[in-house]
């Protein structure tokens, strides 16, 4: 009895949080596995809400028009007017719980609370949407419950991800700072190297900057030298908070689009995902490429709704374009 409980809890835990989906797209398509095809991702993930989080860290990345992920504990005194004008300006501000606990050595009841009302609190005080659930101590809590109120949840076992993870729950991570491995811009610079080498995305965990009282806190002269690194490389890296990113593989992996002639100089392209949440809306722009037809001598991408012209780019024979779900666009060629 034991044993068919487990297999029948293991079922339910796959479908729910590991559901493995096909595109379906037409041939003449192809979806990025990362945004804007780059090779490979990069997020800066801060834990903790410490000082300097808000004094240095976010100006650094605004600096180089990157956007990072600040996951706070609810309960301690955060500035939250700062967080506010962070989450404006593009950062993601994600939950990290109320008290920081153990959750795996809590009941469901007070999982729940930690869950829910950090995330509420959040989404009250920022005005943005909170999605993603970063595991006090690196240890995950009840996946039933969390998929309730997340799309994807951090760990931290020092693995790179790829753009189709076997577990949203169980993205990894790698600490950072003076408790760590990982103390330099070299050392930063050598494991995004490796992150494009794979294709695949790497998530650092950052607590404290310059001394401002934070677990293992890292350097904010050698976080820059590492981001003049990453600029000189932008055709290697999207640099993406952990929600995009998040949101990129549920999507792409779960795209559907499909064509419809309109009349000689027209394709409507409607475009929807199989992933389907109550938690969030599936919004994040994915990028595609379309093959040409050597007929086509003008090709242009509308919205259809307002017949705006999106930004697109010719390569060789395709034009690579960005699509969200839920909406339909004209190929116009001429």
């Amino acid at each position: 009895m034991f044993l068919t409980l487990l297999i029948i809890y293991l079922s339910i835990h796959i479908t729910l949080s590991a559901s493995k989906f096909e595109p379906k797209i037409p041939k003449e398509y192809e979806i990025a596995p990362w945004h804007d095809f780059k090779p490979s991702v990069i997020t800066y993930s801060f834990d903790d809400g410490t000082f300097n989080h808000l004094l240095k860290a976010v100006p650094l990345l605004d600096k180089y028009k990157f956007k990072g992920s600040f996951n706070l504990i609810t309960k301690r005194n955060n500035d939250w007017d700062g967080y506010k004008k962070a989450a404006e300006n593009g950062h993601e501000i994600s939950s990290h719980t109320i008290t920081h606990p153990h959750l795996k050595e809590m009941d469901k009841e007070t999982q729940t609370q930690e869950l829910k009302e950090s995330k509420k609190l959040i989404e009250k005080m920022v005005g943005q949407e909170c999605v993603t659930i970063v595991y006090p101590y690196c240890e995950a809590g009840d996946y039933e419950i969390m998929e309730k109120y997340y799309i994807s949840g951090r760990s931290c076992s020092r693995k790179y991800i790829s753009n189709n993870p076997d577990d949203m729950f169980d993205l990894s991570s790698f600490g950072i700072g003076n408790e760590s491995n990982y103390k330099t811009a070299e050392d930063l610079n050598n494991l995004v190297d490796k992150a494009y080498e794979q294709k695949k995305w790497i998530i650092f965990l950052i607590h404290g900057i310059d001394n401002d009282g934070g677990y293992s806190h890292f350097d904010s002269f050698e976080l820059e030298n590492h981001f003049q690194y990453v600029t000189k490389n932008e055709k290697k890296f999207w640099v993406a908070t952990f929600k995009d990113a998040s949101k990129y593989i549920l999507e792409a992996n779960s795209l559907i689009i499909s064509e419809n002639k309109n009349d000689e100089d027209n394709i409507i392209i409607e475009v929807s995902t199989e992933y389907q949440t109550d938690i969030t809306k599936l919004d994040f722009p994915v990028t595609v490429s379309r093959l040409l037809n050597e007929k086509w001598k003008e090709v242009t991408i509308l919205k259809e709704d307002d017949l705006s012209e999106i930004e697109s780019e010719i390569k060789e024979d395709k034009i690579i374009f960005d699509v969200v779900p839920g909406e339909k666009y004209i190929l116009k060629y001429k």
